[in-house]
């Protein structure tokens, strides 16, 4: 049976908020353990990697939501329609930075049990190709199109949600910055690397939580 557009399944919903957020906490105390405990680097890449799969499977809820949603308003589904739709856009395109992450903190956590590692380079900091494919998801899902699908059952959060979404993307960016290494191997701001990321993280929770659908909700 096909679902409108402005009617998500909440159950998924809350799934996809659930997963947001607890990806988000994992990013966010991985990048405390980073400032605080340096040494303790694996600790740091653990609460990554297990972050960066919360968020995938988040990410991929949210893209099956949005098939789903546009199954339901232009029929069968087709490329050229996809690919203006800013909904499932915008998901791929989160979805795509999700795995990049997945693949980029699985190489942190694993890479000091096969090889020789730097100790400057052992922990996992966000990246500019996926900060990248974050910050453009957060500007395609302003779309009022994109916000009508994914929040209608919690329209007057929509623009919070947004917007939390977006600075959080734009930390992880300045994350990414500062997370530059120079000519000499040492890293640029490991400070201002570990603070943005958890300053992302915090943002991205925000969102996740504003997300959620009210629990008096039906689960329909």
């Amino acid at each position: 049976m096909a679902h409108a557009p402005g009617k998500p399944r909440l159950l998924l919903v809350r799934l996809e908020a659930f997963g947001f957020a607890i990806g988000s906490v994992l990013f966010a105390t991985g990048a405390l353990t980073a400032q605080f405990a340096p040494d303790a680097a694996q600790s740091s890449n653990l609460q990554f990697m297990i972050g960066a799969l919360f968020f995938t499977a988040a990410a991929a809820i949210q893209g099956w939501l949005a098939h789903k949603h546009q199954a339901a308003a232009d029929g069968a589904w087709q490329v050229k329609k996809a690919i203006r739709n800013p909904d499932w856009l915008s998901s791929v395109v989160q979805f795509l930075g999700t795995l990049y992450f997945n693949a980029m903190t699985i190489r942190a956590f694993v890479e000091p049990f096969v090889s020789q590692h730097q100790a400057n380079h052992a922990i996992w900091r966000p990246d500019m190709i996926g900060s990248s494919l974050f910050l453009i998801s957060s500007i395609i899902a302003w779309s009022p199109m994109a916000r009508q699908r994914r929040h209608s059952h919690v329209q007057r959060r929509s623009i919070w949600i947004c917007q939390a979404n977006l600075y959080g993307s734009i930390a992880f960016g300045v994350a990414a910055l500062a997370g530059f290494y120079t000519v000499d191997g040492q890293l640029l701001n490991s400070a201002v690397a570990n603070w943005a990321t958890f300053a992302g993280g915090v943002f991205f929770f925000i969102g996740a939580v504003l997300l959620l659908p009210r629990w008096s909700q039906p689960l329909t």
